[in-house]
């Protein structure tokens, strides 16, 4: 089953996924959703929040290094 997670921007070109917790730091795992509609109700509370592919996402850093 895919998940999902919001990432947000929370400098010029800094970004980062919303977690469960508030406040949360990078060391704190992501909100993870089990639909793109929950995702996507969550991002829209960011000004900057966009819904990715958590797997898809994980996948790309894991080879990109």
């Amino acid at each position: 089953m895919t998940k999902y997670a919001v990432q947000i921007e929370i400098e010029s070109g800094e970004y980062m996924m919303v977690a469960s917790v508030n406040p949360w730091t990078y060391m704190d795992e992501p909100k993870l959703f089990n639909s793109y509609e929950e995702a996507t109700k969550e991002a829209m509370r960011w000004n900057t929040g966009k819904v990715l592919e958590y797997d898809t996402y994980i996948g790309r850093r894991k080879y990109s290094n």
